[in-house]
């Protein structure tokens, strides 16, 4: 704390060493101007004394340490108890936290899943300190997503410890329903909020300190891809995934089964069974999966039935060299940008999206309407301020935008909260809970997968004059290399589809997202086949019905022409 004169830092001195000797303490060490040490009874007040000899307080009356979130106690001076998400990319003296009153760590991950749904979503939040030259800032740290993706993340810093605590207070009530200092009462969860993740970090950390990593692998005996039976492993980054969800299960009986997106497809995984089952693919197909140690030999030839569950892995007959560790980076997190016509219209120079309440709507109809219209909702606070904000449009222009209710704001985040979810269901027919398995209806908009602030790809510099050797190709060969590589034939190719190339027209789309305009060429392509042998008039309005499908998931630009029929 800074002083304005030596008379107020004395007094500052004063109310610490009070407050630490009424908390317990009964030595306080001090040094004169010299270096040297000066008696204990020279730096104690008065009071001291009586205190060091005072009886010593029963064993059944003394007070156990609170305990935080993971359900391990409060660490020592010369321990860290949780560990500041390496996502946040902050500072290196940043750390996690912890009252020095009752030992409460600032730190929980929360889970809302739902299997039936196919929905499970996690929720990191944490309260991190760190020094920024001789003040210390406090940052409200969350990150959020689907599990399985690296999601986004949001930072609120402020140089007030308790307005950063109230900031964390809020968003942990707003997630659970439940108040931060009722914690321990997580065991009742309340309905359709998220539930509070035990996590031992002791465990976590002795196990990063060990340096060990599993893999884990899937069986395989269809011959998909042309691989023979056996054991497969995961890449690293989804061996990564189910290894953390297993240190989640083992002290959560209730995350014994886990719905996991990764890329395209969606799997269930049952840590129970020890299966996988793509419940994004109308197969459903269901595989083994199994844990192994570190340095065992993945491609075994054992069946199944020998699999292990998760507290007893099956024990390897071979060993494989262990490969050098090497340091993995963290990966930056997109962070859900607000609105620009928000900041420009309430004239607020910056403001943050509430956590991950931030949707982009599309809606296409060209059967017997000149439809092709966006919607935008997103949460959005700045000074402890709330704003629904809405913005509405033609795909490709900038539309109009208002706050709802009729610009209005709130104070109170539930309030804001129920207002978005209450705009995105009248305008999806879907629960915002809902959205892991939202389901399109006919006349309403269509909620869209974006990415959040992409990560432009970095082109290598261009050197003039750079000597080019000839190629060694056959002309024919050489012409054929050209076509492809030709940038002006894409961009031209793209232009033809209404396409922008540098940003699609309401942001760049996830993986998810593309794959669902697949889907719906391919179901144009059977039209177009005739494979169930209709009649042309049935053909083409299928072929409408289709291609306003494919505009509504994949937005095109067409300005007011009214979108083409894919035929």
């Amino acid at each position: 704390r800074e002083c304005g004169s030596a008379a107020e830092a004395a007094k500052e001195v004063k109310r610490v060493v009070a407050e630490k000797v009424a908390a317990g303490y009964s030595e306080v060490k001090g040094a004169t101007a010299n270096g040297k040490a000066k008696k204990e009874e020279d730096e104690v007040p008065a009071a001291t004394p009586a205190k060091r000899n005072a009886p010593k307080t029963p064993p059944s009356s003394v007070k156990k340490p609170k305990r935080g979130l993971a359900g391990a106690l409060a660490p020592k001076t010369d321990e860290k108890l949780g560990v500041v998400d390496p996502a946040a990319g902050l500072a290196q003296n940043a750390q996690i936290y912890t009252d020095e009153g009752d030992g409460t760590v600032y730190d929980c991950m929360l889970n809302n899943k739902d299997v039936s749904k196919n929905m499970d979503r996690y929720y990191v939040l944490q309260l991190v300190s760190q020094s920024k030259g001789r003040k210390t800032e406090y940052i409200v740290y969350s990150r959020f997503g689907r599990v399985g993706t690296a999601g986004s993340n949001q930072q609120v810093t402020t140089a007030d410890l308790t307005e950063a605590k109230s900031e964390f207070a809020n968003r942990f009530k707003s997630k659970t329903g439940l108040k931060w200092d009722d914690v321990e009462s997580h065991a009742n969860p309340v309905a359709g909020k998220y539930r509070v993740v035990a996590l031992d970090h002791n465990a976590r950390a002795e196990k990063a300190k060990s340096g060990s990593t599993a893999v884990w692998g899937y069986w395989v005996d269809d011959f998909v891809d042309g691989k023979s039976t056996g054991w497969y492993p995961f890449d690293a980054s989804a061996s990564e995934v189910v290894e953390q969800l297993l240190d989640q299960f083992s002290s959560n009986a209730w995350l014994d089964q886990r719905v996991v997106a990764s890329g395209a497809f969606t799997y269930l995984v049952n840590l129970t069974t020890m299966t996988q089952t793509n419940v994004a693919h109308p197969a459903r197909k269901m595989r083994h999966i199994r844990r192994f140690a570190e340095g065992q030999v993945v491609h075994a030839a054992s069946a199944p039935a020998g699999v292990s569950g998760p507290s007893a892995p099956a024990t390897p007959s071979q060993k494989q060299p262990t490969p050098a560790a090497t340091p993995s980076k963290p990966k930056a997190i997109p962070v859900i940008p607000p609105d620009p016509l928000f900041l420009h219209q309430m004239r607020i120079s910056a403001a943050q999206v509430v956590g991950d309440f931030n949707a982009v709507l599309n809606q296409t109809n060209i059967v017997n309407a000149n439809n092709n219209k966006f919607y935008r909702i997103q949460l959005l606070v700045n000074s402890g301020t709330y704003y629904v904000w809405t913005r509405w449009g033609r795909v490709g222009e900038e539309g109009k935008g208002m706050c709802s209710p009729s610009n209005g704001s709130f104070t109170d985040l539930e309030d804001a909260e129920k207002e978005f979810c209450a705009r995105f269901k009248s305008k999806t027919g879907n629960n915002w809970n809902d959205r892991d398995n939202f389901k399109a209806k006919a006349g309403k908009y269509e909620l869209l997968e974006i990415e959040a602030q992409p990560t432009p790809i970095k082109q290598q510099p261009k050197v003039e004059g750079a000597p080019v050797l000839p190629s060694v190709l056959e002309p024919k060969q050489q012409d054929l290399i050209d076509l492809i590589f030709d940038e002006k034939m894409f961009n031209d190719a793209m232009a033809n589809f209404n396409i922008d190339i540098k940003k699609m027209p309401l942001g760049q789309l996830s993986q998810a997202q593309v794959q669902r305009g697949v889907d719906v060429l391919e179901q144009i392509e059977d039209k177009l086949n005739n494979t169930m042998k209709e009649s042309d008039t049935d053909i083409a309005n299928h072929l409408k019905s289709l291609s306003g499908k494919f505009y509504q998931v994949i937005p095109h630009n067409f300005g007011r022409m009214k979108p083409p029929v894919i035929d």
